[in-house]
């Protein structure tokens, strides 16, 4: 295999080799908070079914949503980050570009008129709706940035493969694992952003969401 391999794929993978344990330690503290939040938005799902608090499921239900793709994404990004074998990461990298490709639309999605409505209803938006159209703007230059490749790789070597083996391996041997970790860093910050506006939501309190007090 003839793996693409730069000068700042080799500087990382000293990097990582040197600061394992630590980047292990924070990957794990990283998951104990995610699993700890996912805990607390399903229980207040479950509190809104039962008492039939339609928005209020709505919007606990889209923060645990964009929670559960950030919680497997940094699983992947661990894994991307300290494989020691080419192949491991390449396989990681086409992991990864699957999981942030089905992500992106299912976002915009979820962020569409259903959402846009219960805010307008229930909320004075003002500072919010100024931090939603910053991530949208953020996913908007994402998607513009990675989104081609994002489908080649999900197209051709993970969800579908080529038939032409040739093919699959060409685009595998060609990823670059260092731009790779750049790209779901990337998308990963913006989950914590617009996770941090769903938090900002929650807490100002639809009028059905102070029945979960």
């Amino acid at each position: 295999m003839n793996y693409k391999r730069e000068g700042t794929d080799i500087f990382l993978e000293r990097k990582v080799k040197n600061g394992k344990k630590s980047l292990q330690k924070t990957f794990a503290q990283n998951f104990d908070t995610q699993s700890k939040t996912l805990d607390q938005f399903i229980k207040g799902i479950n509190h809104a079914r039962f008492n039939n608090f339609g928005n209020t499921k709505v919007i606990w239900n889209i923060a645990g949503f964009i929670n559960i793709i950030s919680f497997d994404l940094k699983i992947v990004s661990r894994d991307l980050t300290i494989s020691e074998t080419q192949w491991e990461k390449r396989y990681y990298i086409r992991q990864a570009s699957l999981l942030i490709y089905e992500a992106i639309n299912d976002i915009f999605d979820l962020l569409g008129k259903d959402f846009k409505q219960i805010l307008i209803k229930e909320l004075d938006t003002k500072d919010i709706d100024d931090k939603l159209i910053d991530v949208r703007k953020e996913l908007n230059t994402y998607k513009t940035q990675y989104f081609e490749t994002l489908k080649e790789i999900r197209n051709n070597s993970i969800a579908h493969r080529d038939n032409d083996i040739f093919k699959q391996i060409e685009i595998i041997e060609n990823l670059s694992w260092s731009d790779s970790i750049e790209m779901v860093t990337g998308f990963d910050k913006i989950l914590s952003q617009l996770g941090a506006v769903m938090q900002k939501i929650i807490n100002q309190g639809l009028k059905d969401l102070n029945e979960l007090k």
